[in-house]
């Protein structure tokens, strides 16, 4: 029995010291993981500390195109860091691509509600910078068609030729809706094979074929054609009524174009079609002999005004230097065709502006030339003291703005009228450019 007791004895003593021994582990286990966690909640909160510090570098967007649009009627700038200096300004609606959403945000009021948003770093064609959130949208809003061009439809003056080459004056009325529509036409071309040559081929287009085009093109026979020559100052009005509509094959082959036949009407002799414009309706829209070409004039480059100009898309400053600069005056106005240096990002550029006499800015224009056109005036090709080269400016419609015109060589696309007046949209002169 005794016996018994002592080993009773025995193994509830090593039990107890193997206890001590778990919990010393237990204890010591458990110490080393609270170290662990706290040394990791301490390592994460320098790491969002350091995140905070840094306002760039919340969301980027490396491996996705992200896109917004400006929600802005008048405007949005972009800055060069957020909250930062203004860089230039972006257009209503404009789609911009999204590279970065930092964390800094603003409260502001606008128009007496609060908002609240983000600075978000942005890429809108060749310009980047940062930009409030709160004025961006997911979606594009859809603007009436009449909202987006001018009211006044202005025609080419085109040509036709016949199978012996000779040429003739022609306006074209085609859209894209009445290509090769007309029965007759495109029997023709199947039956004679016309593929096979080079010769143009046309047919008059009459009576319900006629009516159902001028409706379209939203014509009466009561209508004038007013065919104004700006250079020469000729203006010649016909009746709608009276004038042949016609289809023509383009030159191109494959599809015909639609208009008015002016053969045996204006003499291509005393027309220069490049100076020429159509319009048709009730009224004549053109002021007579107001257009003057611009005479450019080689000056000194400290005589350019100080201007604040957009460049390079939609940058905007006037942290320039001045390396050629031409100038002519017109109605008081002051014209100034210039190469730029701006310093603030090394970019150079071609402009013309045109200033008020109290040194208002009226117009502004970077010169910039690509597939469909080129500068007729490069600057740095032709130094002379006195230079024309085909642009002009003047008074070309009754109660409107002076235009500047001629700019460019256009190789492909329509060319457009500018007014010098910053309310006023340009004219994009409806010509036949399908080829």
């Amino acid at each position: 029995m005794t016996t018994i007791l002592r080993i009773s004895l025995l193994i509830i003593i090593l039990s107890s010291l193997m206890g001590c021994k778990n919990s010393s582990e237990i204890d010591k286990t458990s110490s080393i993981e609270s170290k662990i966690k706290k040394d990791t909640i301490l390592s994460t909160t320098s790491q969002i500390k350091d995140t905070k510090a840094k306002p760039h570098s919340n969301n980027t967007f490396e491996n996705a195109l992200v896109y917004k649009y400006v929600d802005a009627p008048s405007g949005l700038n972009f800055r060069d860091v957020p909250k930062g200096k203004i860089l230039g300004k972006l257009p209503d609606n404009l789609r911009i691509q999204i590279l970065e959403v930092t964390d800094v945000t603003s409260d502001i009021e606008d128009s007496g509600k609060s908002i609240s948003g983000n600075w978000v770093k942005i890429k809108a064609e060749r310009a980047v910078g940062y930009v409030f959130d709160a004025f961006l949208k997911d979606e594009y809003r859809e603007i009436e068609y009449k909202d987006t061009i001018n009211e006044l439809s202005i025609f080419s003056l085109s040509m036709y030729y016949d199978e012996e080459n000779n040429y003739y004056p022609f306006v074209s009325l085609t859209d894209d809706f009445w290509n090769m529509r007309f029965p007759e036409v495109a029997k023709e071309y199947e039956e004679n094979d016309y593929q096979e040559t080079n010769k143009e081929y046309s047919y008059p287009v009459r009576d319900k074929e006629r009516s159902k085009f001028l409706n379209n093109r939203e014509i009466k026979e009561t209508d004038y054609l007013f065919i104004y020559n700006f250079r020469k100052n000729q203006l010649k009005t016909f009746k709608v009524k009276n004038l042949l509509l016609f289809s023509h094959e383009s030159i191109y082959g494959g599809s015909y174009l639609t208009g008015f036949d002016l053969k045996d009407l204006i003499d291509t002799s005393e027309i220069s079609y490049e100076n020429t414009f159509a319009h048709i309706g009730k009224e004549n829209p053109f002021e007579i002999g107001k257009v003057k070409s611009i005479q450019w004039k080689l000056i000194d480059n400290k005589k350019v005004p100080k201007i604040e100009l957009v460049y390079n898309s939609f940058y905007k400053s006037s942290n320039y230097i001045v390396e050629l600069a031409y100038h002519d005056t017109q109605e008081e106005n002051d014209y100034y065709y210039v190469n730029l240096k701006f310093l603030d990002n090394d970019y150079k550029g071609t402009f013309l502006f045109v200033t008020s006499p109290f040194k208002k800015l009226l117009y502004e224009t970077e010169i910039t030339s690509g597939e469909s056109r080129s500068a007729k005036f490069y600057m740095d090709d032709l130094k002379s003291d006195n230079i024309n080269v085909g642009h002009y400016t003047g008074q070309l419609f009754k109660n409107k703005a002076p235009v500047i015109y001629g700019l460019y060589d256009i190789s492909f696309g329509c060319p457009g009228i500018d007014f010098i007046d910053k309310d006023e949209k340009t004219i994009y002169i409806q010509c036949d450019n399908r080829h």
